[in-house]
Order: structure tokens, then C-alpha cells, then sequence
């Protein structure tokens, strides 16, 4: 019988075989618990109503489109084309071709982590669409459109957070099949041993 309690055929050559079979055992264990573990959308769905009130902003976070280049006159264009956005029809269809073009990430910043030049023109009001930049940043080029400012104290969208929810929920599911797991397996490892 090697040092980790497990019956082997051949003789234990040392502690390094020990920290092997651990290692090996754990992640064998995890592949277990991650083949049994699902997360659906109705459970992340019934989470959030349940807990709604727990996700409330705590500063203001911007919605917004981020479009990033490497070419200062794409940056220039992207300015250009998001400023003559206006709601109207056939502008709507200009805006669906910069972002099938430019393919920019849809993010979620708190306040605290913008730059203050960006907040401030992110905060004024005007007519037409909020557009900040071009800003350049090492090698590329960022253009931000403003989608909507949620100011704190706001119930957070489902959208936004969803993947933690669906996290929380995976690891208390886990936790409890690794539970499962390990008691089935000490009961089986109790019962060979006598």
C-alpha cells in the first residue's frame, strides 16, 4: 500500500508518486463534477428574480459601443459615420454597416474606471448621439458611442450579469456533487480496506 492509502501493483518510489496521485485524483475528480454540473438559463432566470434587489449599482456605469483601430483615419470615420446617426431610418442602416464593419465590443464601465476626459463628455447633454474620440492608446485607436448612462442605485439588467450569477450557481452545484463524490468514494475506499 503506497503512503496516499491507494493499492498499487508496483512498489511506491518516493513522496513525488504521492503528490501525482493526488494531483491525478483532483483532477480526475473535477472532470467528474464538470461533466455533472449544468447551469440552465431558466436557473440563472430564477436566481435573478429571487435575488433582483441585491443587484443594485453602487456608482454610475455607461453602456457603450467600443470601437477599436489601428489606422487613426479608420478612428476618423467611425467618429464621422456614429455623428450622423441620428435615429432616422436610413442612418440606422449606417450604423448597422460601421459595426458589421468595425465590430465593436459592447461593454459595461463604472464611472470610477474612465478616464475623465471621456466621463465628462459622456455626462453632457446634448441632442444626437454621444460619440468620444478618437483616443489613442499605444497602437490603437478607440472610439466610444454612448448607449445609455445607469445611475447608482438602478437594478442591474439581467444581461450584465448573468455570468456571475450563472457562476455562483456552479460553484454551489459543484461543491455539492464534489461532496457527493467524495463521500461515495471514502465509502467504497472503507469497504475494500476491510
Amino acid at each position: 500500500q503506497a503512503e496516499d492509502g491507494i493499492r498499487d501493483r508496483s512498489p511506491s518510489r518516493g513522496l513525488g508518486d504521492v503528490y501525482k496521485r493526488q494531483i491525478l485524483g483532483r483532477l480526475y475528480l473535477e472532470s467528474l463534477v464538470e461533466k455533472r454540473v449544468a447551469v440552465s438559463l431558466e436557473e440563472v432566470a430564477a436566481f435573478y428574480d429571487k435575488t433582483k434587489n441585491q443587484h443594485k449599482r453602487s456608482s454610475r456605469e455607461f453602456l457603450v459601443l467600443r470601437f477599436t483601430t489601428t489606422n487613426r483615419d479608420s478612428a476618423l470615420y467611425v467618429r464621422q459615420e456614429l455623428l450622423k446617426n441620428s435615429g432616422e431610418e436610413k442612418n440606422e442602416k449606417r450604423l448597422g454597416n460601421i459595426i458589421d464593419r468595425f465590430a465593436p465590443r459592447r461593454e459595461l464601465i463604472k464611472e470610477s474606471f474612465l478616464l475623465d476626459q471621456i466621463k465628462r463628455q459622456f455626462l453632457v447633454r446634448r441632442s444626437g448621439p454621444t460619440v468620444v474620440g478618437p483616443l489613442r492608446s499605444g497602437e490603437n485607436f478607440y472610439v466610444f458611442r454612448l448607449i445609455k448612462v445607469y445611475e447608482p442605485g438602478t437594478t442591474k439588467d439581467l444581461i450584465h450579469i448573468q455570468d456571475d450569477i450563472r457562476a455562483k450557481i456552479y460553484l454551489k452545484k459543484s461543491h455539492a456533487i464534489r461532496a457527493f463524490l467524495l463521500d461515495s468514494l471514502s465509502g467504497v475506499y472503507a469497504g475494500s480496506s476491510n
